[in-house]
């Protein structure tokens, strides 16, 4: 039993010594690997930065995609390499804080270069890249930040019935009028990207200058209904970059309109009023490549709107004093315009300096 115990003893302490001895080998390899698979990874980083630029600048041609496929291959034989020749190299090695495997590490760099390859394959043959690397330019900073934007009014349509009633019997005669003058306008919005997906969100506000009168005439040169100053909007706007130059979206928002009711009969009576209302529209928002001012993208929109006003009143005017007034309106609004984006066009990859591969593990 003694001579047993003894000599477990002695395989026990020389295990231990064999552990010891081996510890600093076992170090020196993990600092040689370290060293090999950063080098791997920065030359595999650098060539992604070429490969993002390549795309960025359009479709390549066959021989520039041969060429990262070439480099891509290299790479995934440098891996292999230290699979077969480092010991540690699959799983944990002791100098690397947090925990993980040199392995992972390179096998994820590498298939990333591979669907950017796959992107730039792609490009080649339908002349637009597929795959979610073309998703890039939207998770960008395109139609992001603040921007300063002046329209046209194309149209907007006034659908306004005005209602007459006799104070004493409360007797109602309706008129219904249309009218679709032209104005100018400007617009400020703030838009984020949530989550830096294709999303944007923000808020709105514009300001629309028309002079657009809505009568019912009649006999005489006599008239009753309304004539518009202003009307000012603000709320949210939200939708999705769909494409790298287009922006589609929708817009809630609560309006106000300054306009003057006008009862001209025997004399002429005014009053001044602001009206709320509620909008809600749509629209489509593009960037031509070339369009920029000192580096900040310039966009088109065209933009459609509907406002439901509030009822506006007139009691008793001077001009009519045996009756009350009021004016329904609806507007249809057709928006045509350029956008100014203070902030910066969709962003580059930035650069990094290429890094020699260190040449093949050897046997």
């Amino acid at each position: 039993m003694r001579r047993n115990f003894a000599a477990a003893f002695t395989l026990t302490l020389a295990g231990a010594g064999l552990a010891l001895a081996s510890a600093p080998a076992l170090s020196q390899v993990s600092d040689k690997t370290d060293f090999q698979v950063q080098n791997l990874l920065k030359a595999g980083q650098g060539l992604e930065v070429e490969m993002f630029k390549a795309e960025g600048s359009g479709c390549v041609s066959e021989a520039t995609i041969k060429a990262f496929e070439a480099r891509i291959q290299r790479l995934s034989d440098e891996r292999d390499s230290l699979t077969l020749h480092v010991p540690d190299f699959v799983n944990f090695y002791p100098n690397r804080v947090p925990w993980e495997s040199p392995n992972s590490l390179l096998n994820d760099e590498i298939y990333e270069l591979r669907e950017t390859l796959f992107e730039l394959k792609t490009c080649l043959i339908f002349g637009q890249p597929i795959g979610r690397h073309s998703l890039r330019w939207r998770t960008s900073s395109a139609f992001t930040e603040l921007s300063l934007g002046t329209y046209v009014i194309g149209l907007n349509r006034a659908d306004q019935t005005s209602i007459e009633t006799l104070r004493s019997t409360d007797i109602q005669k309706f008129f219904h009028d249309i009218d679709d003058p032209a104005g100018v306008g400007f617009v400020a919005t703030y838009l984020f990207a949530p989550w830096n997906s294709p999303l944007r969100v923000g808020p709105f506000a514009s300001f629309d200058i028309l002079r657009q009168t809505v009568n019912r005439n009649f006999a005489g040169g006599q008239f009753l209904g309304t004539t518009t100053h202003w009307f000012a909007t603000t709320g949210l706007k939200a939708g999705a970059v769909v494409r790298p130059d287009l922006f589609i979206y929708g817009l809630i928002g609560v309006s106000w309109l300054n306009e003057n009711l006008n009862v001209n009969f025997a004399t002429a009576a005014t009053s001044n009023v602001t009206i709320p209302g509620v909008t809600v529209g749509l629209g489509g928002e593009c960037r031509p490549a070339s369009w920029q001012i000192a580096g900040h993208p310039v966009t088109l929109f065209a933009q459609y709107q509907h406002t439901w006003w509030n009822t506006a009143n007139f009691y008793a005017p001077a001009s009519s004093p045996a009756f009350d007034y009021a004016f329904k309106r609806e507007d249809d609004t057709v928006k045509l315009g350029v956008n100014f984006y203070f902030g910066a066009g969709p962003a580059q990859p930035p650069s990094t300096p290429t890094y020699p591969v260190k040449a093949l593990v050897s046997k």
